[in-house]
Formats: C-alpha cells, sequence, structure tokens
C-alpha cells in the first residue's frame, strides 16, 4: 500500500496511467472534512490542514505495518 499510488487512477487512450489525486491526498482531504464538520472543532485552518496531513500520514504508516505481516 503506497500512500503517493493514486487514489483513482485513470488511463488515456494508450492504457497510459494518468496520476490523479494521491491516496495520502485523498486521505488528508477526508480527514479535514471531518474536523471542519465537527461543531465545536477550535482548530483554525492552518492547523486543521496540518493536523489532516499528520493524522494521514500516520493512517498509511499504520496501515503499512499491517502489510509487513
Amino acid at each position: 500500500m503506497n500512500a503517493n499510488d493514486p487514489v483513482f487512477p485513470t488511463f488515456d487512450i494508450n492504457g497510459l496511467k494518468k496520476d490523479g489525486l494521491t491516496k495520502r491526498e485523498y486521505a488528508a482531504i477526508k480527514i479535514m472534512a471531518g474536523l471542519a464538520a465537527f461543531p465545536d472543532n477550535s482548530l483554525d485552518a492552518e492547523s486543521a490542514s496540518l493536523t489532516s496531513v499528520i493524522w494521514a500520514d500516520e493512517l498509511f504508516k499504520e496501515l503499512e505495518k499491517n502489510y509487513e505481516t
């Protein structure tokens, strides 16, 4: 599981893979959406975005551990 692989890869007419959002970017977006939806969230946008990326990175570290066994 590579966090930098595209989450929804597409292919051009010649069958060549075209990259889109990475799995890491997609996870961070989803995490930030969750933080933004929480009504009592006291994080400003900069803190929320940093937290989202850190949490996404931690998620992929943990997922990598599970795939190593």
